[in-house]
Parts: structure tokens; sequence; C-alpha cells
């Protein structure tokens, strides 16, 4: 007896709760399904898509490594070289894309830092303008039009 008092009354405390949870929790549409909101600006990373142009005079072109950092209103991204296997790049006059994945940068775009180093027989490197996309938002250029010294961060603050 004092068992099926007990279940009883776990079982409408169970209902209790599972109302309370339906009713705080989304809402349900016409069909019975329930939809939920989800912040999306809570996302820990960012797929970036980044198109880097070589300016198009004589010897612009670098065989050095070249990294870049995001910055935004409130965070930045780590440092992250680019780079892609089997292609030649920063090339005078061409554009190189680039994608990866890094931690969000809250806020808008505010300039985008860039960095080379000293490798390569030929590390000369004139950038004309830097491209970035984070998923699903804006693109912002940034334009730089200089050389890049080797180990030396360059920034712009375009967007």
């Amino acid at each position: 007896m004092i068992v099926t008092r007990f279940h009883k009354w776990c079982g409408f405390i169970l209902v209790l709760l599972l109302c309370f949870e339906r009713s705080t929790n989304g809402k349900e549409n016409k069909k019975g399904i329930r939809e939920v909101e989800i912040d999306k600006r809570s996302s820990t990373t960012v797929l970036y898509t980044v198109e880097v142009t070589t300016a198009d005079v004589a010897w612009a072109g670098t065989n050095a490594d070249v990294f870049i950092q995001i910055f935004g209103e409130n965070s930045n991204t780590s440092t992250v070289r680019l780079t892609k296997s089997g292609t030649n790049l920063f090339e005078r006059g061409h554009d190189d894309k680039f994608v990866f994945v890094d931690q969000a940068v809250k806020g808008r775009l505010t300039k985008v830092g860039i960095k080379r180093n000293d490798e390569g027989l030929w590390d000369d490197w004139k950038l004309d303008i830097v491209t970035v996309k984070p998923g699903g938002s804006y693109v912002y250029k940034f334009a730089f039009n200089e050389w890049i010294p080797a180990n030396k961060w360059i920034y712009s603050y375009g967007g």
C-alpha cells in the first residue's frame, strides 16, 4: 500500500516536472514538435574564410611563411599560419584563399595583423588586400598596400 502511494506521487511529480520543462524550454509548433531557440552568438569557434591578395608589382611574391591574427571589438583569434599543400602561395597578382576554424571574435572585426618570416629564397612580399569572412557574417576588407617586413606584425584597421 505504501509502495503504491509512493509510485503514484513519484509519477505525479514527474508529470509536473515534465510540464514545467515543456513550458519553459522552447515552444511547440502546430505539428507538436518542440522548437528551441539556440543562441548562435555563444559559439566558441567560427569557420573563417580569408582571401589574401598579393600586389601586382615586380618582385611582390614571397616564399616565406605568412601568419594572420584577426581582431574584434572584444577579442581576437590565435595566430594562424596561412598554408595549403601542393600550391605555390603568395605569388605576384594572385589571390590565395584559406579556410580555417578558430575561436569566435566578439563584436565586429576591427583590424587584421599580418606577419611573415624570412624563410625561403625570395622572402620580400608586398601585400595588397586581406578579405575576411567569419562564417555566416559580413565580409570585411583590410587594405595594406605595403611591403611586409620579416618577423614584424603589420596591422590594417580597415573593415
